[in-house]
């Protein structure tokens, strides 16, 4: 509705009163807007689909990717077990669990700034730790 006033504004000489009625105007303006966003956004998704499909699958990892990931994973793990109880608690619902700030609060029983707060320290002590771990490791 707003690109329509917007337009209407720069471009007052479009709206011919003759032809119809501000309101009417306005409303078919409006509605052409409206299809076209919902056009556009349909071929969109087709792009998308077809890229897609083109593509193909993605290609099997390699095994030195496959123990290189599983070797990623164990450190990280390690790295999540040494966090205090309040902060893995929160970052295990958050990344493991899937679930929102809001969502990780309820769960644990805590309000949701706290929930944030503890995430944000965790993932500051995981981010050193892991840093630490990565450049003794190489």
């Amino acid at each position: 509705m707003q690109d329509v006033f917007v337009e209407l504004w720069r471009d007052p000489a479009r709206y011919d009163p003759a032809t119809a009625s501000l309101r009417t105007f306005i409303t078919m303006r409006a509605r052409h807007r409206a299809v076209d966003l919902v056009r556009s956004e349909l071929r969109r998704v087709a792009r998308q689909e077809r890229q897609h499909r083109l593509a193909g699958p993605a290609p099997h990892p390699t095994p030195f990717e496959l123990v290189a990931g599983a070797e990623a994973a164990r450190v990280v793990r390690d790295a999540v077990a040494l966090l205090p109880d309040g902060q893995r608690q929160v970052v295990e619902l958050a990344y493991y669990r899937g679930l929102t700030y809001r969502e990780v609060a309820r769960a644990a029983g805590i309000p949701e700034g706290t929930a944030k707060s503890r995430l944000r320290l965790a993932l500051a002590k995981l981010g050193s730790m892991l840093d630490r771990q990565l450049l003794e490791s190489s």
